[in-house]
């Protein structure tokens, strides 16, 4: 992650997957085409309330 901008408190949570810290950019999520998902990995279901939290911040604002 140090090579990237810090990502914005809230908006891009930082998760847990397969023993890595990743950052959701969940402002990009409506420009990924279905098309261009690969097979299922895994699960963030321990993240939930960070990703949802990230998305009502981007749509709401709060």
């Amino acid at each position: 992650m140090s090579e990237f901008p810090r990502p914005l408190s809230g908006v891009n949570p930082v998760v847990q997957f397969a023993g890595e810290s990743l950052v959701v950019s969940t402002q990009e999520l409506a420009g990924v085409s279905r098309r261009h998902l690969g097979g299922v990995a895994g699960t963030l279901e321990a993240e939930h309330d960070a990703l949802i939290h990230a998305l009502d911040l981007l749509f709401t604002g709060v």
